[in-house]
């Protein structure tokens, strides 16, 4: 199972999708379904950027999803600049 960028063997273009916005993800379990806040998510809990926002899993629990971030002086950060660079 792939928990980070890139598709894991057997993947393809299924990802999961996160909240009102679709944010989609290829982390976890790849079920191709729609998870809404508060269920439960088989991934390590971080702050993922995917495409469309941001979404947080904390507990196993999908809990929080950003259309957009900031960094530490409120400056706005492209979201998909950043995922680009890695």
């Amino acid at each position: 199972m792939n928990l980070g960028a890139g598709r894991a063997e057997g993947q393809g273009d299924a990802h999961n999708a996160f909240g009102k916005n679709k944010i989609r993800l290829k982390v976890g379990e790849i079920k191709a379904r729609p998870y809404e806040i508060g269920d439960h998510v088989d991934a390590p809990d971080g702050l993922y950027l995917g495409h469309g926002g941001a979404v947080m899993i904390l507990n196993k629990m999908f809990v929080a999803e950003f259309g957009v971030i900031f960094d530490d002086q409120g400056c706005k950060l492209d979201i998909e600049e950043i995922r680009r660079r890695r």
